[in-house]
């Protein structure tokens, strides 16, 4: 869910290359066999780490304003991350753990 809102935020002042890196980001797992600690994040440090992420691009182009998605690109990204939430949305299988 909070990539789908860091993409959402990015594509908004049209940076569209930063929202397609935000599939990137991929949350740190914990491995069967691993035993020290620290090896994993939880659900909240990985949402603070997307956040981040966001913070930083939008600091970055500090000339972009809100609005800026009404480039044909950008416009047409942003139609396909929404569509992409609501099929997932409406989906009975869970996308983490596929029950």
């Amino acid at each position: 869910m909070c990539k789908y809102v860091a993409k959402l935020r990015l594509m908004e002042h049209g940076l569209l290359e930063a929202a397609h890196g935000v599939d990137d980001i991929h949350m740190k797992l914990a491995s069967v066999d691993a035993t020290e600690d620290g090896q994993y994040e939880t659900v909240e440090e990985f949402e603070k780490r997307v956040d981040l992420y966001v913070a930083i691009h939008l600091a970055r182009a500090s000339s972009s304003k809100r609005d800026h998605y009404k480039n044909e690109l950008v416009y047409q990204a942003r139609k396909e991350v929404i569509l992409d939430f609501l099929r997932i949305a409406i989906s009975k299988t869970c996308q983490n753990c596929k029950a």
